[in-house]
């Protein structure tokens, strides 16, 4: 991405370019666009994520108590379902955080750490567990807040301006807002797209 005096030229990996008068950069936590902007890197919250999808068969009528219960029964610890593919199947997310953090290394957060850490919780927390895949492990990374989303022609929207840790969706929901907001200033500002941006 480089800036002109018309505007942008984006560059793929195929070195195709792409002109435009303005970038938005909604690239997420690792932003390409967000490095012309800030030199600053993604800071690790020593927290780590599973997935898995089960069945809806699988699922009792009472399991969708289950966040509160992980929640009541250990601090630091979350457990997220809701149905995917038309309700067929049961997607899970398991987060916890790590006491055994390594920078540099990725030999924390691991499955047998995750066993431990749910250790004790309720049973129907226990089930989920044993549905969990394990091969991947998602380490959950947010930054250090910004005083400037915008340079010239550029400006960041969501989590490339401001990644959040995963909780209900709140990262989606800002990249909603911003896109909103953003929208009624281009409206309102028109051709005038740095007053748009700032």
């Amino acid at each position: 991405m480089e800036e002109t005096a018309d505007g942008v030229i984006a560059t793929n990996s195929r070195n195709e370019h792409f002109f435009g008068k303005a970038a938005i950069g909604a690239d997420g936590l690792r932003s390409n666009v967000r490095k012309l902007i800030s030199h600053d890197q993604p800071v690790c919250s020593k927290y780590v994520a599973y997935r898995g999808t089960i069945p809806i068969t699988e699922i009792s009528r009472i399991q969708s108590w289950m966040t509160s219960l992980c929640g009541l029964a250990r601090t630091c610890l979350h457990v997220v379902q809701y149905p995917v593919r038309r309700g067929e199947l049961y997607n899970q997310v398991v987060v916890f955080e790590t006491y055994e953090y390594k920078e540099d290394s990725d030999d924390w957060g691991t499955p047998e750490e995750m066993e431990r850490r749910f250790q004790g919780c309720h049973p129907l927390v226990q089930q989920a567990l044993s549905f969990i895949q394990r091969q991947i492990r998602w380490p959950m990374y947010d930054r250090r807040p910004i005083d400037n989303w915008t340079k010239g022609n550029l400006t960041l929207l969501g989590d490339a301006a401001h990644p959040m840790l995963q909780y209900i969706a709140q990262g989606g929901c800002q990249a909603l807002e911003d896109s909103s907001y953003l929208t009624a200033m281009l409206k309102k500002y028109g051709e005038k797209l740095r007053k748009s941006f700032s």
